[in-house]
């Protein structure tokens, strides 16, 4: 008869899976870290853990006196989560990005193209720079040149080619260049590039990294 689990057991199986989402779009990771909260929170605060699931038994989970304790017991185990989780990253990932938080990245688009480019380059890949633009770039052209595939994947493929340099030399051009990409979400090559190349600065910024603007008083 297998032996049961311990929380020790569990923890380490949630780290790890959480670390796998470094690598792929998890749409439950939140529900992921708070699992492993929880479990941080029977093994490093047992006593508090105990008082807050008598509260939660007595009155509710949304009961303010329940409540507080619950944010109390996040606070104090919330570090220790994120420490083993850094190390699991470095202990198991072939490229482990630093000072990474995945909660932050809860699109797909941080997961393909560009996006995936610019969020491990921004967490110190070792693997990825810049240079992989050019691989965006490549994918997007045999998509357009094969009849087989669909406007819409084509399109996106695109627009992830026209900013992945210049998100990558400039970070702080993402924001407008994302803006750009849900706005025109339909298959309209042109208006998408217009509005990427009407963002300042983007043409000197594909070339390599310049300063931000400063913005004219009003």
């Amino acid at each position: 008869m297998a032996s049961r689990s311990t929380p020790a057991d569990q923890l380490d199986y949630v780290t790890t899976e959480i670390v796998h989402c470094d690598d792929e779009f998890c749409p439950d990771l939140k529900d992921m870290m708070m699992d492993a909260l929880l479990i941080a929170a029977e093994i490093k605060e047992p006593k508090l853990e105990s008082e807050l699931r008598q509260c939660q038994t007595t009155y509710s989970q949304s009961d303010p006196r329940c409540d507080r304790l619950f944010m109390q017991l996040i606070s104090k185990v919330n570090p220790w989560v994120f420490e083993l989780v850094q190390k699991k990253r470095q202990s198991i990932s072939p490229d482990p990005l630093q000072g990474y938080d995945g909660i932050k990245f809860g699109s797909p688009f941080w997961y393909e193209g560009a996006g995936d480019i610019w969020r491990r380059v921004s967490h110190g890949s070792k693997l990825v720079s810049v240079k992989d633009c050019e691989r965006v770039r490549h994918v997007a052209e045999e998509c357009l040149r094969n009849p087989a595939n669909s406007n819409d994947y084509c399109y996106r493929l695109y627009g992830h080619s026209i900013v992945c340099e210049a998100g990558v030399n400039c970070p702080y051009l993402r924001f407008d260049f994302i803006r750009c990409l849900q706005e025109h979400h339909l298959t309209d090559f042109a208006a998408v590039r217009n509005c990427v190349e009407s963002v300042p600065q983007y043409k000197p910024c594909t070339k390599g990294y310049v300063k931000q603007a400063k913005k004219s008083a009003v």
